[in-house]
This record gives structure tokens, C-alpha cells and sequence, in this order.
């Protein structure tokens, strides 16, 4: 998954590689920290969706149904 997203940023001009061809460290923090929080957002959204403790406010089910898709 890190390999597709560092092509990409490479395809993009990003720099993710130092004057060695070595993976800058800051590159590598910045993912496993976005791919953390996602794991721990999915983890946390799915636990409290399946004990009932997460709910949508009647606010954004409303404005969702009024909206066109």
C-alpha cells in the first residue's frame, strides 16, 4: 500500500527520496501516521456502530435526503 502511494508522489513531483535514494524519514512518518489514524478511525467508527453508541444526527439525515445526488 506505502509503495503505490510513494509512486504517486513521485509520478506528482513530491519528493520522497533523498540525495541517496534513501526514503526520506519525514515521507515514512507522515504515512504510517495517516495510516494509523485511518485504522484507528475504522476501528473506533465499527465498535461503536455495531454497540449502538454511534448515530447520526436527525440534522444530516435530513439534510442528506433533501439533497440530489
Amino acid at each position: 500500500m506505502c509503495e503505490g502511494w510513494l509512486d504517486l508522489a513521485r509520478q506528482c513531483g513530491i519528493a520522497v527520496d533523498d540525495e541517496h535514494g534513501e526514503l526520506r524519514p519525514d515521507v515514512l512518518d507522515a504515512i504510517s501516521h495517516t495510516v494509523s489514524a485511518a485504522i484507528w478511525y475504522g476501528l473506533t467508527t465499527a465498535y461503536l456502530t455495531l454497540t449502538g453508541s454511534y448515530h447520526i444526527p436527525r440534522k444530516f439525515l435530513a439534510a442528506r435526503a433533501m439533497s440530489t445526488w
